[in-house]
């Protein structure tokens, strides 16, 4: 064979890419090929699932990544570039050195560029393009897009940027053909520079085979929250994005071999080792007079002894024996199998939050069983009180790293995480991503949805859906006659769900492991538990460098600056940013300020200048006391789906557009000409602003209105949140908060009619 596929996305291009990488892989060992690449949309998500799936079927596996490049630095959040608010770039590792360059490029534009997307930038690409191999990617990518605005020098001179910066062998021109007349003049204009430079052919796989076409448009919709019947919506027309054979690729490119024959030269290039059970454990540094952290260790458990099991009085002379060689036998274990150091910083951290006002729980899990643990405090239940086993936490005969479990106070989390990476360095301390599935039920309520199959039909399918652990469809149809009756007799319900079936197990959503989550088979539409605990994160962190200013309630707009940095005021807008595009309606743990002074009050007022239709002000008050007690009892409000502290970081980014809002109105409000359609014009994107961030708020508070009962999506709920979101939209309503009114802001709105609103303020009230 003589040519590889080297431009594609699986399913951890979430919800952009059905093609299952078992598929994947199968489809290419069928088709004659030795090598695949994965490339996946900003992230690496898939790699390692990919590099074992592929050395199990003697293919290689070529590690890749289609980034996102923003046009100037990763740093800027300006929205004017529109459509060219970045680029595509397609980066494959050609040795481990690349692998690891391309690790920390895809790190940096999550955590240092992301902005729609994660992004990175020329300059990160210039730092880590060692390794790397680099193709100039679809008409998303940048010299594509010149060229098809007519700037073929401008475009050319980019290509010789990315040729100085990864090296002359290093850089390719990527030919595509799918069909679309743009993909033909590009590829013009790429063979005109091809004398110069090198090329490739490549098919942008999206899903496996050609016959999946249908079912990928359906998962765009999904993605979208479209209907397969709107026209104004996203789509791959033409349904050429599958996984190709060399003989269809030749017939794509009969004047392009070279380009066919580049692939296989850039595949066997490729040669990345991935290394597993192989633990690399940060080293802990012990405290001055101890000679290596065994000693160290050892020491923290004897004190422990003496406290614990010889102060208690609770054995005799001869259990105490036993109980002492119990725990010699497990330091063995754990200097045996090379996890002394990791025992070290768990009781490190540990101890820090104990002595440093961070609230902790006890280790918990299988560590319960060490008497090394309870002897070093990371657990607080003895063991050899309650017959707890110590080799169900270590066992030599089966070597993995232990797993103690342990609980934060999610207020002061960032604060032992901030410990840990001062402590141990930034790029050794991380979170490990989970991911959630369109399982049997939620997958048919997501596809009928698309399909815009009535709600009570799908929710009446899904429910012939048995409930039982890692059900499938295919287990329903066994299982259930009356479903299996449906499908056989219903062309439309067979088609719907044969649907379903090519949908069902792709990722859908990413999360922080361990936060709570919603049930495995709930719809789709489910929010970003990772943009949660960024936003909470970050205004945490904020809330605890500079606490909001002490001051009374007071009718003017409250000066804000100071409050929270620039640097985290972007954080929190950036976590917002991801939390909105998740397009979740169920209620998942929301971000909360805790502040020691319970008389602090904060508010913000946002003053909305509209045309003659819309002259109102649409204003928030707000009070913040220690727990954010805004809608009355704790628990009850829980039981209602109404958290107590779903408004506390985002309000603190409004106040703040709320303040720009207000300053820049009275700067402008006695000018006319220039200067008043510079201020309207500077009104309404803050306006956007705050009616985005107040849209977030309403709903968080409108929790599980998104769902229906037994943790299904209401169609009549996610109506309602759209319709609120249009009546801020509109200025149709007046949205005020108290902390005496044990009632969430939705039951403050008030509707007024389609022709304004004729409040010209809001009531404030001191909290």
């Amino acid at each position: 064979m003589s040519f590889c596929h080297l431009h594609t996305h699986t399913e951890y291009s979430l919800l952009d890419g059905s093609n299952k990488i078992k598929e994947y892989v199968k489809r290419v060992k069928e088709l004659g090929m030795n090598s695949a690449a994965i490339t996946d949309h900003g992230n690496m998500y898939g790699v390692v699932e990919f590099y074992k799936t592929a050395k199990a079927n003697d293919i290689n596996p070529v590690i890749g990544c289609e980034v996102y490049v923003a046009p100037n630095s990763r740093f800027d959040r300006e929205t004017s570039h529109g459509d060219d608010r970045y680029y595509h770039l397609i980066l494959l590792a050609e040795n481990n050195t690349g692998y690891a360059n391309l690790m920390k490029i895809v790190s940096i534009g999550f955590t240092e560029g992301y902005y729609y997307r994660p992004r990175v930038d020329f300059e990160t690409l210039e730092r880590y393009h060692e390794g790397l191999i680099c193709l100039s990617a679809c008409l998303a990518g940048e010299i594509p897009r010149y060229i098809v605005r007519g700037f073929y020098d401008e475009a050319k001179e980019i290509a010789r940027k990315y040729q100085d910066c990864f090296g002359k062998d290093n850089f390719f021109l990527e030919l595509q053909d799918h069909g679309i007349d743009d993909q033909k003049l590009v590829n013009q204009q790429l063979l005109r520079m091809s004398k110069e430079l090198e090329i490739v052919c490549t098919n942008d796989v999206h899903y496996t085979y050609e016959s999946d076409a249908e079912a990928h448009d359906v998962l765009l919709c999904i993605q979208t929250g479209k209907k397969v019947s709107d026209e104004d919506r996203m789509r791959y027309d033409g349904g050429q994005f599958f996984v190709k054979s060399e003989e269809q690729m030749r017939a794509l490119f009969p004047y392009a071999t070279e380009a066919i024959e580049n692939t296989q030269k850039i595949a066997d290039r490729c040669n990345v080792t991935l290394e597993f059970g192989n633990y690399k454990i940060p080293k802990y540094e012990v405290p001055e007079g101890y000679d290596s952290a065994e000693a160290f260790l050892t020491e923290l458990c004897e004190k422990g002894f003496r406290e614990k099991y010889i102060g208690c009085g609770e054995y005799s002379a001869d259990e105490l024996k036993k109980i002492h060689a119990d725990m010699d036998y497990e330091l063995g274990i754990i200097k045996t199998m090379g996890f002394i150091e990791y025992i070290l910083i768990v009781w490190d951290y540990i101890n820090w939050c104990r002595t440093h006002d961070c609230w902790v729980g006890p280790g918990r899990g299988s560590a319960a069983g060490s008497r090394v643990c309870y002897c070093t405090g990371i657990t607080d239940i003895d063991p050899v009180k309650y017959n707890l086993l110590f080799e169900r936490f270590l066992n030599p005969e089966r070597v993995s790293m232990p797993d103690i479990d342990v609980d934060f106070e999610y207020a002061e989390r960032y604060r032992a995480i901030e410990y840990v990476q001062q402590k141990y360095g930034h790029d050794s301390v991380t979170q490990i991503v989970t991911f959630g599935t369109m399982a049997a039920r939620g997958v048919i309520k997501s596809v009928g949805k698309a399909l815009d199959f009535p709600y009570a039909e799908t929710d009446r399918l899904a429910k012939m859906v048995p409930q039982e652990l890692n059900i499938t469809i295919d287990k329903a149809l066994q299982m259930n006659p009356e479903f299996k009756g449906i499908y056989d007799s219903d062309a439309r319900v067979h088609e719907m769900i044969d649907m379903a079936k090519r949908l069902e197990g792709l990722p859908n959503h990413t999360s922080v492991h361990v936060v709570a989550e919603a049930p495995e088979d709930d719809p789709v539409e489910q929010e970003d538990h990772h943009a949660v605990a960024q936003l909470r994160y970050a205004v945490g962190k904020a809330q605890r460098d500079q606490p909001l200013v002490d001051a009374p309630v007071h009718p003017e707009l409250h000066k804000v600056e100071g409050v929270v940095s620039a640097q985290e005021v972007a954080q929190i807008d950036d976590a917002r940013q991801q939390l909105g595009q998740s397009r979740g309606h169920r209620r998942a743990p929301h971000a909360q300020i805790q502040h020691k002074d319970g008389d602090i009050v904060q508010y913000a007022v946002g003053q909305t200048a509209g045309d003659d239709r819309q002259n109102c002000q649409t204003g928030i008050a707000v009070g913040l006391d220690q727990h954010l007690h805004v809608i009355g009892d704790d628990e009850a409000q829980r039981e209602r789906g109404q958290a107590p502290e779903i408004i506390d970081g985002i309000l603190i980014r409004y106040a703040l557009c709320a303040q720009q809002h207000g300053e820049r109105l009275q700067k402008y409000e006695n000018e006319d000409g220039d200067g008043q359609a510079d201020a309207r014009q500077q009104h309404d994107v803050l306006r956007e602003q705050a009616i985005g961030l107040l849209a977030l708020v309403l709903s968080q508070i409108d929790g599980d209105d998104g769902a229906g009962t037994d943790g299904e999506d209401d169609a009549d709920g996610e109506q309602h949140i759209g319709e609120r979101y249009r009546q801020i939209h509109r200025c149709h309503g007046v949205f005020a908060y108290a902390l005496g009114d044990h009632q969430p802001v939705h039951d403050g709105v008030q509707a007024e009619n389609h022709e304004g609103c004729h409040r010209s303020g809001y009531e404030m009230q001191k909290l």
